[in-house]
């Protein structure tokens, strides 16, 4: 059974990053945080990725028909601009949709892609046997396990008989006392010197030196 509770908070922390850092919350390099990413090679990135993965799909003989695709889990269509290369037909699917808002504001004329909010725990705004090929990448992990398995059956619902489905899942699970440990900073991370330079002689109570 699915925890919509869950699903709703994790919905709405979606709405946060689009409002406050959307491209960190889409690919959260650190050093990217605080609106430290250049569009550009925000969807360049991006363009990148999904070369490979098509590379990836073609070296093992996985073939596709090149009429309609799915990108789940779409943010600000950082994969579903490139994949759009590929398709007569693109459809970015979100949670938030602040992103998709967004998404469709970097939206190029020159790419194939429609933009559709999802505000719900399955993928009941699509029929059965629609698209060519499913594809999700670094969204997965950021949702609830049942939550996710539910999508993963709805990602062979709506493809194709024949169809290829391609998503992402973390190969190790870690709990949030291992990740405070691996990132915890060491003991002489916290120590702190103070030095004062031309410190006046003398001072009375409540006196002030410069």
């Amino acid at each position: 059974m699915t925890d919509l509770r869950h699903f709703k908070t994790l919905a709405r922390n979606w709405e946060a990053f689009a409002q406050t850092d959307p491209l960190f919350g889409v690919l959260s390099d650190p050093a990217k945080y605080g609106g430290q990413w250049n569009v550009g090679e925000f969807f360049a990135s991006g363009d990148e990725h999904i070369r490979q993965t098509l590379g990836w799909l073609s070296e093992r003989g996985v073939r596709f028909e090149a009429g309609s695709c799915l990108d789940f889990g779409c943010g600000l269509g950082r994969l579903t601009r490139p994949l759009s290369e590929h398709f007569e037909r693109t459809v970015g699917v979100d949670v938030s949709r602040s992103m998709i808002d967004a998404a469709r504001k970097h939206q190029d004329p020159r790419h194939r892609v429609e933009f559709v909010h999802n505000p719900h725990p399955d993928l009941r705004l699509f029929r059965g046997d629609t698209f060519d090929v499913v594809h999700t990448s670094l969204v997965l992990q950021h949702i609830p396990p049942d939550v996710s398995l539910r999508y993963i059956a709805e990602f062979f619902r709506v493809v194709r008989p024949g169809g290829v489905v391609v998503f992402q899942l973390p190969s190790e699970r870690f709990t949030e006392d291992a990740i405070t440990a691996r990132y915890r900073l060491p003991a002489d991370g916290f120590a702190a010197a103070l030095e004062i330079v031309d410190a006046p002689g003398c001072l009375e109570a409540d006196g002030r030196g410069t």
